[in-house]
């Protein structure tokens, strides 16, 4: 449990009853669960039965971060943009008025130094939240 812990931070439960859910039936937990759960099982063929995955998670748990979501391995990389070729005989004028001024803002906003901050919530309780919520909304009839 400790490795979840550290792993997933407050959201090991979740990670826990979707690993619970994925032995039962793996078809019960999206696909991107799934396998990340066939890797952490060692089966390569994205297919195992619920049977078989008798593993408990957290001595199964892999000491390293979770692998990213595909979609962000694919995103393309940003190029840089390289100057227009300017035809011949074309006559070059300074920009003016606002379109000047909103030029000179978006070179001074460079140097301007930004701040991040990184929020942990626990997954599992928006999710019963939301479940809450739902049924609710669905008793009141909405």
């Amino acid at each position: 449990m400790k490795e979840l812990e550290s792993i997933f931070g407050p959201n090991s439960a979740l990670v826990e009853e979707l690993y619970n859910q994925y032995q039962e039936n793996p078809d019960l937990v999206p696909e991107h669960w799934r396998s990340y759960f066939d890797e952490l099982n060692g089966d390569s063929s994205g297919k195992t039965n619920g049977a078989a995955a008798d593993v408990d998670v957290a001595e199964s748990t892999p000491k390293t971060t979770p692998a990213k979501p595909a979609r962000e391995e694919s995103r393309p990389k940003a190029k840089k943009s390289t100057p227009a070729a300017i035809p011949e005989g074309a006559e070059l004028e300074k920009i003016k008025g606002v379109a000047a001024k909103i030029a000179e803002n978006m070179d001074e906003s460079l140097s301007i130094p930004t701040a991040t901050s990184l929020r942990v919530l626990p997954v599992k309780m928006l999710a019963e939240d939301r479940t809450i919520i739902n049924r609710h909304l669905l008793q009141r009839g909405e």
